[in-house]
């Protein structure tokens, strides 16, 4: 069960799995996506949003079904997925066969070359990990391999933003701290050790948990795609072009964040 194996997408178990999937996005939470014809019908790109939820991340596979039903199951979407979630072996088999792959630079490239889609989450584990009160903040931590990237294979990226998958469960701290003194990034690549309030077993400590996420309403926004070589960020191996273009990407996406927010009325019905 090789996570790096780009071949190992099978639509068909795709096609089984978006059914179920699909429930939740319609009558769970209610999901509305606007602006899914900017991810491109074909062709290399790289999908990028904030992240939210701890380990249960719903914005990954809500986007999913939006863009599958738009593009069909065979559409080459993959995800970069921390390499945690492998080590679980019914989910791991999930993953793989859903397009799944480590999150590594020569795995990337090796989807991008292929034609395939990439589906990433720059601000990684701190991002998903987000107290709740800064749910509505969007922070990549100073990541800019994923633009790097872009620049380098020249695919667009395209930018989405959501609302609501933070309020499926509670956040209370990322417990950096207890994380760095486990040593956690060296034994599992994990830079939190989270404090979380879910139902129904109330207060968990650690990445891994039971929980039922709440039935929070969710809104996606896709935003057109971004060609950052033709926006005068045209050298990946320039630190300060790539933190002006980070900081860029991070506004852009911050101000669609706050539109959405601002006309969220409740967090439970949104």
């Amino acid at each position: 069960m090789d996570p790096t194996d780009i071949a190992r997408r099978n639509p068909a178990r795709v096609e089984r799995a978006l059914s179920s999937v699909g429930q939740l996005y319609d009558q769970y939470f209610r999901c509305e996506t606007e602006g899914i014809d900017h991810v491109p019908g074909d062709g290399p790109a790289i999908l990028f949003g904030n992240h939210c939820g701890s380990t249960y991340t719903l914005e990954g596979p809500l986007l999913s079904v939006a863009i599958l039903r738009r593009y069909g199951t065979a559409h080459p979407l993959y995800y970069m997925v921390h390499r945690a979630f492998f080590d679980v072996p019914v989910l791991r088999d999930f993953l793989l066969d859903a397009g799944a792959v480590n999150a590594d630079r020569d795995t990337a490239v090796r989807v991008l070359e292929a034609g395939g889609q990439l589906m990433a989450f720059p601000g990684g584990d701190r991002d998903s990990h987000k107290p709740f009160s800064e749910r509505h903040q969007v922070n990549f931590h100073g990541h800019t391999g994923f633009l790097r990237l872009s620049i380098r294979q020249r695919v667009p990226l395209v930018p989405f933003v959501h609302v609501g998958t933070h309020e499926a469960l509670f956040v209370i701290s990322r417990g950096e701290r207890i994380a760095k003194a486990l040593r956690l990034k060296k034994l599992l690549g994990l830079n939190v050790f989270p404090l979380t309030l879910s139902f129904p077993f109330g207060l968990s400590l650690g990445p891994y948990f039971a929980a039922i996420p709440l039935p929070s309403k969710v809104r996606i926004r896709v935003l057109p795609p971004m060609r950052l070589w033709e926006l005068g960020y045209d050298d990946p191996d320039n630190p300060e072009q790539c933190r002006a273009a980070l900081s860029m990407l991070t506004q852009r996406l911050q101000d669609e964040l706050d539109e959405l927010a601002h006309a969220r009325k409740r967090v439970l019905l949104g």
